[in-house]
């Protein structure tokens, strides 16, 4: 009887007139129709119901003429649904804003849909308007943007998609919206980058070559038109020296000779940050020309060959190694050929981290970098376990390897959650040690409905039983942290009428109900289940005024006989005895004559006929009360009962006389 939410009794009578109770089965009852979509149906018994009651009366039912009539309704209700958006998409820079079939591509970013018999594949595809950028308006430029619903604008578009996949048996409003995706927009990668200055010349003076960086040109392969390389304020400064052969220079050139200036590895980061649109792999290439040439004469005397150059001992270039460091200082004569010591570098490996923090600023874990020297290096940020990127983040996609390591990348982050609805099975629900600190583990996870219920039980004059089930559903969702295990829950949310609505009780003609009325009640989460109770009572008949009987005409001789002031009846005396012959006497003597003392102690006394006719007129009509035949004076009521005595006396005299008289004249 559950799925009809419905309690029926039915009381009958088995053929002995014991009263049988039916207690009915789902079974015992069907719904007309297909309850399947929203509406009212009606609920009536089924044929193995209507079997089963006419079995408890005996004889197969046959002592009743049935009828089986459908007074329950089972209502089908539209549910509720949630929408949330998730998911997360990307493109790679090309000077457009971001459109709303890029943010549909791949079918990764959804709407997805949460109702009793929803799956994975309820879900909505986004339009334009339904959606709102966390930039204000469609990105262009490379970055992490954030997406959420338009909560007013969407809200159309959600119903009609959810009319097409359930009917009108889903609801939803904008209070049931929610979620955030995510769409990345990653730098285009371009090559052969080059930084160019025209030629510049210098004549031989001595003094430390001029670099003039003005006009210098950034240039590469696969820029978007529009979108040229910003220069981010190169300097002289910015520049390493290198000689024809491609050795790095200690410092700015002197001497004549031809020279080539390249930017420094910190360079390369300040620019790689003025164009965060694109992914640069820089070389540069930027010619100064001493054109003056410079003669070193040796001059050989008697005191000796003069010695030539020092020692050099080479720190070595930043994020590079040197092989070897150090070249000896060495003597040379006129006789000595020239010599040459070649001095390698190559390029470190650096370290670095993507540091995950928390609110608080404190690291919660790390993501380990490597990359050589002045490369661009990958940033891919994975949250540890039990956590999730806060949304919104500028976080670059590369970081360039410099000298001094890696720079460090921080990620802001946050505790991950799992939400739990009253739909969720109970084998998703998170249960055992937390992902974000296994020492832990979930709260436990308390009620997610609360339905408070009134019943209504009739008990009808002839026994039989109606029950009424009102019911007010509240539910609520939990939200599980997955990194302290505490368990959070929403406000309660009514699904549906908010009251017990008030109940008539139905009416039964000479009865009266305990309560005619049950009056409508306000129901909150916290409010008891409560049980009523309505029997009948049979109204009481008022008793009739008994009417009051005729007097009976007084026997005259009798009145003498009590008064002792009256005369005695006409020939006979004061005994009552005949004076003549001839006249009656004992029973034939005249039926209204005087009572006799022992009769007139007891109340006793003979009738005529027209009072004995009286009294048998009103013994065989139907008395409406015991009263119409006993008047409730002491001794009028023992006077009548002796006259009624003496009727039934007489009657029984008569019938016996008739029966002499019919005798006799048979014989």
């Amino acid at each position: 009887m559950n799925k009809y939410n419905v309690t029926y009794d039915a009381t009958v009578y088995s053929a002995d007139g014991e009263a049988q109770t039916l207690k009915l089965t789902a079974d015992d009852l069907q719904i007309v129709g297909n309850a399947t979509n929203v509406g009212t149906y009606q609920v009536k018994l089924s044929q193995a119901g209507q079997e089963k009651l006419k079995q408890l009366t005996g004889n197969n039912g046959a002592n009743y003429k049935w009828t089986f009539k459908t007074t329950a309704n089972y209502i089908v209700t539209a549910a509720t649904a949630d929408a949330k958006l998730n998911g997360s998409n990307q493109k790679t820079f090309d000077g457009t804003a971001v459109t709303t079939a890029q943010v549909n591509s791949n079918g990764q970013i959804l709407v997805h849909f949460t109702f009793p018999g929803s799956t994975t594949e309820s879900t909505y595809a986004l339009q334009d308007g339904d959606y709102i950028w966390n930039a204000g308006s469609a990105p262009v430029n490379a970055g992490t943007y954030t997406i959420t619903l338009n909560k007013q604008s969407i809200l159309a578009h959600l119903q009609d998609a959810l009319k097409k996949q359930v009917n009108a048996n889903v609801t939803i409003s904008a209070d049931d919206l929610g979620g955030q995706a995510s769409f990345t927009i990653t730098p285009k990668a371009i090559t052969d980058i080059t930084i160019s200055g025209s030629d510049q010349s210098k004549t031989y003076n001595g003094k430390s070559a001029d670099l003039d960086v003005n006009g210098l040109k950034i240039t590469a392969n696969g820029t978007v038109t529009n979108t040229p390389l910003v220069n981010p304020g190169i300097t002289a400064s910015d520049f390493t020296w290198y000689d024809a052969a491609g050795k790095k220079l200690d410092g700015v050139p002197t001497n004549a000779g031809t020279y080539q200036a390249h930017l420094n590895a910190n360079t390369l980061v300040a620019l790689q940050k003025a164009n965060p649109n694109y992914k640069l792999n820089i070389s540069s290439k930027a010619k100064f020309t001493l054109d003056a040439t410079l003669t070193i004469e040796f001059e050989d005397t008697q005191e000796g060959n003069k010695q030539v150059g020092q020692t050099i001992t080479k720190s070595g270039v930043a994020g590079y190694t040197t092989n070897p460091n150090k070249v000896e200082q060495v003597k040379v004569t006129g006789n000595d050929k020239d010599s040459e010591v070649t001095v390698t570098y190559t390029v470190n490996t650096q370290t670095g981290k993507i540091s995950y923090v928390d609110s608080d600023g404190k690291e919660v874990g790390q993501t380990p970098l490597s990359g050589k020297t002045g490369e661009a290096v990958d940033v891919i940020p994975q949250a540890p376990a039990g956590w999730m990127i806060v949304s919104g983040q500028d976080i670059p996609k590369t970081v360039v390897a410099t000298a001094d390591g890696i720079p460090t990348v921080t990620v802001r982050v946050e505790h991950d959650t799992i939400i739990v609805t009253p739909e969720t099975p109970s084998g998703d629900v998170p249960t055992g040690p937390v992902p974000g600190d296994p020492s832990k583990n979930y709260d436990h996870l308390d009620t997610l409905i609360k339905t408070p219920t009134r019943t209504i039980t009739v008990v009808t004059p002839s026994g039989a039983k109606l029950v009424i089930t009102q019911k007010v559903t509240f539910t609520r969702t939990a939200t599980f942290d997955k990194v302290t295990g505490k368990v959070t829950y929403s406000e309660w949310k009514v699904d549906g009428n908010t009251q017990w609505d008030a109940y008539t009780a139905p009416t039964f003609s000479g009865y009266t109900a305990s309560q005619s009325k049950v009056a409508a009640e306000k129901v909150s989460v916290d409010t008891a289940d409560s049980n009523i109770k309505i029997t009948y009572k049979q109204d009481e008949v008022p008793t009739p005024e008994p009417k009051p009987d005729k007097p009976a005409k007084p026997n005259k001789e009798s009145e003498k006989k009590h008064n002792h002031s009256k005369a005695n009846k006409k020939g006979y005396d004061s005994n009552n005895n005949p004076k003549y012959e001839g006249m009656p006497t004992g029973r034939n003597k005249r039926a209204n004559g005087p009572v006799k003392a022992a009769d007139a102690e007891s109340g006793k006394r003979t009738i005529g006929k027209a009072e004995r006719k009286q009294l048998a007129n009103k013994l065989n009509a139907k008395p409406k009360s015991v009263q119409d035949l006993l008047p409730q004076t002491g001794s009028e009521h023992k006077h009548t009962l002796g006259l009624i005595g003496t009727l039934l006396a007489g009657l029984g005299w008569i019938s016996l006389l008739g029966v002499e008289k019919r005798k006799k004249k048979d014989e």
